[in-house]
This record gives C-alpha cells, sequence and structure tokens, in this order.
C-alpha cells in the first residue's frame, strides 16, 4: 500500500503543504512584529522619575523598585 492511496493522493498533499508554508509565513511575521516592538522598546527612554526594573525591564516609578 503506498503513501498516496493510503491519504488520497496528491492534491492531499500539496493541500498540505500549502497550509504548511501559510503557517511558516504567519509565524515569520509574527516573529518579525516581536522583534520590532522589542527593538522600539530598548529604544524608548525613561520619563523622569522612572527608570527600568532590573528583572522585567519595565519602565517603573524608582520607589517601586526592590532594593537589596
Amino acid at each position: 500500500m503506498s503513501f498516496n492511496s493510503t491519504f488520497g493522493g496528491d492534491r492531499e498533499m500539496r493541500e498540505f503543504a500549502f497550509l504548511a508554508g501559510e503557517f511558516a509565513f504567519v509565524a515569520d511575521m509574527l516573529r518579525s512584529i516581536v522583534w520590532r516592538i522589542e527593538k522600539f522598546s530598548r529604544l524608548s527612554f525613561p520619563k523622569r522619575g522612572e527608570e527600568s526594573h532590573p528583572r522585567t525591564g519595565l519602565q517603573v516609578h524608582r520607589d517601586e523598585i526592590p532594593r537589596g
């Protein structure tokens, strides 16, 4: 029994390959968007009275940062 007769032939394989390619394309676009957001957030400067949290990197007020 061949692979094509088991799963219905070449049409299903072409559709599967197309869908796999579409998922890879969408995943690559999402990865690019996340990279741009991370890059932009690194370039933004903290406002007066704020600085980056040492573990999360989020902008917080200085009195909210745990010391010690």
